[in-house]
């Protein structure tokens, strides 16, 4: 097992200087070639780093296999900081590969900060229903549309875009606000071909809205 954790830590020091989203990349394949019997050494290691060292490199190992034991540790970490910084912007990144919803309020608070968009686009993965409001209330917000366009679209191309209309009548119905109004913003604010959906698929959207 010494072998294993030796492996890790050259492939973290041959990769250090690497993007944050390659090194993740790495990180995910290094741990899916695993043979089966290591696993459970593996995930034993990801939590003891994460726990004796809550750095950035060991919030993504987190990424390199699925251990659902790393949320509560994460939310804890993400809790304890005072303000947005480069270890909350890739805990939020875990946290949205996880998608664990019991994270949703720790993330909530991100919304105030200059890490909104990663935010949104966490709480999007970890509970769509409950994030809808906060998605389509940055419609009015130019700045966010782009990022809850691709949040739709994410879901479109998650559960289908029947699913997707689906979710968003349901909201619509409950909600107060001009669902179809904020949904056709967010849809419409890129053209083709930069936007994600068909000019066939926003129409559809829009009018299972009606």
């Amino acid at each position: 097992m010494e072998q294993l954790e030796d492996e890790l830590d050259d492939l973290i020091r041959r990769n250090y200087y690497a993007e944050d989203f390659e090194l993740r990349w790495t990180l995910q394949q290094f741990g899916e070639a695993l043979p089966a019997e290591d696993h459970a050494f593996f995930h034993q290691l990801i939590l003891r780093r994460l726990t004796e060292d809550p750095s950035i490199m060991s919030v993504m190992l987190c990424s390199a296999s699925q251990v659902p034991e790393a949320v509560p540790i994460l939310v804890s970490v993400l809790d304890d900081q005072p303000e947005a910084n480069m270890l909350t912007r890739s805990i939020l990144s875990t946290l949205g590969r996880y998608g664990e919803p019991s994270a949703f309020s720790a993330v909530e608070r991100f919304l105030d900060s200059d890490q909104e968009p990663e935010a949104l686009a966490c709480l999007a993965r970890l509970h769509f229903m409950r994030a809808l409001f906060y998605v389509l209330r940055s419609s009015k917000r130019p700045h966010l549309r782009d990022v809850s366009l691709h949040i739709l679209h994410e879901r479109r191309k998650q559960v289908g875009l029947v699913r997707l209309i689906t979710e968003l009548d349901t909201f619509n119905k409950q909600s107060r606000h001009n669902v179809p109004k904020r949904v056709k913003a967010i849809l419409r604010c890129k053209e083709d071909p930069y936007n994600p959906f068909s000019p066939d698929e926003i129409d559809a959207v829009l009018q299972g809205l009606k």
